[in-house]
């Protein structure tokens, strides 16, 4: 179903930051912001993978599907 999972997830950016900062104050400093204004954790990749895998998400094909809370919308091209 997936042949990639990166980005800015969640236990990424713990592993980068230091011991003594906050992840809020990691993200802050390093991420671009999104549009949710929340990391993107990997239950959110997770739900998706749910429902591509049901019956509800039996007509969806073909598609390249970005779970990363806006973050590509804003990014610089």
């Amino acid at each position: 179903m997936t042949n990639k999972v990166r980005g800015f997830l969640e236990p990424h950016l713990k592993a980068s930051a230091s011991p003594d900062e906050s992840l809020d104050v990691f993200a802050s400093r390093n991420v671009f912001p999104n549009l949710v204004g929340e990391l993107t954790r990997p239950e959110d990749v997770g739900e998706l993978a749910s429902l591509l895998a049901s019956d509800r998400g039996g007509r969806i094909t073909g598609q390249d599907l970005v779970v990363d809370s806006g973050y590509l919308s804003l990014s610089p091209r």
